[in-house]
């Protein structure tokens, strides 16, 4: 699990690092865009992210639910946390695929749709690796996700106290 979750970090900071080289890439020659044309340009991440929520749902549904019918039918409780990995085995090559597709268009001056169509399987991957751990860690370790529930409640609670301290009465 430790290194599953190095992986999944390691691909979240590349993620983050897409948001500030976007605007780098974008406004700057060849390509020339203003502020709100590059703004526009995350719009490719966001389609990569719907595909692999769409990747995972069908996942989930064809090949998990499928071991879990036969575990079930076999007399067993269920099925071993492995099996929720199915989509980051699928969506860790489109992590590979589009950053090398991203950088490659991009140091070359291709044209900006070929930049941005690289970033869709780099966004598709990231999204189906992230759902796999999630389902993973919070079907392999119940105790962990208790403890994360429990600092995410006191989290929310805290950022919720402070945002209403912060506002302004007049």
């Amino acid at each position: 699990m430790f290194f599953f979750s190095l992986y999944n970090s390691f691909a979240f900071g590349v993620l983050f690092i897409f948001f500030a080289a976007f605007p780098y890439v974008f406004q700057r020659p060849p390509y020339s865009f203003s502020i709100s044309q590059t703004g526009l340009t995350f719009l490719s991440i966001g389609i990569g992210v719907l595909l692999g929520v769409v990747t995972c749902i069908l996942v989930d549904r064809y090949m998990y639910q499928a071991q879990h019918r036969k575990v079930i039918a076999a007399g067993g409780t269920h099925v071993a946390p492995e099996h929720r990995l199915y989509s980051a085995m699928i969506g860790s090559g489109g992590i590979v695929v589009g950053l090398f597709w991203f950088g490659w268009c991009a140091h070359t001056g291709q044209h900006w749709a070929l930049c941005l169509v690289g970033a869709i399987p780099f966004a598709w991957g990231n999204i189906c690796l992230f759902v796999s751990w999630t389902r993973c860690l919070v079907t392999g370790c119940e105790l962990l996700t208790w403890c994360f529930l429990r600092r995410l409640r006191r989290c929310c609670i805290s950022s919720t106290c402070m945002a209403l301290s912060t506002v302004r009465r007049p």
